[in-house]
């Protein structure tokens, strides 16, 4: 029988993927910010997690476009998963 490998990941790293994981499965969204609110919300009104999702497509596509046309490569540094 083969032993199981032991982990190398750190315990750290280990909490912190397993968060993100909670996060993106109650959301159900591959985002991990609170998105782009327009307009904001008034006091008293539902936020749901519909609009939440709409909110981080919103904040993307906003971020998206301060690209000027033509650019074929951005440089990624590293902040966040990398999803977009």
């Amino acid at each position: 029988m083969l032993k199981p490998k032991s982990s190398k990941i750190p315990k750290a790293t280990r909490y912190q993927n397993a968060a993100i994981d909670y996060y993106m499965g109650l959301t159900n969204s591959d985002y991990l910010h609170y998105g782009y609110w327009e307009p904001l919300p008034t006091v008293g009104e539902e936020l749901t997690l519909t609009r939440l999702r709409a909110a981080q497509a919103a904040y993307t596509a906003k971020l998206l476009s301060f690209i000027p046309e033509g650019i074929k490569t951005v440089l990624d540094v590293g902040c966040g998963i990398g999803g977009v």
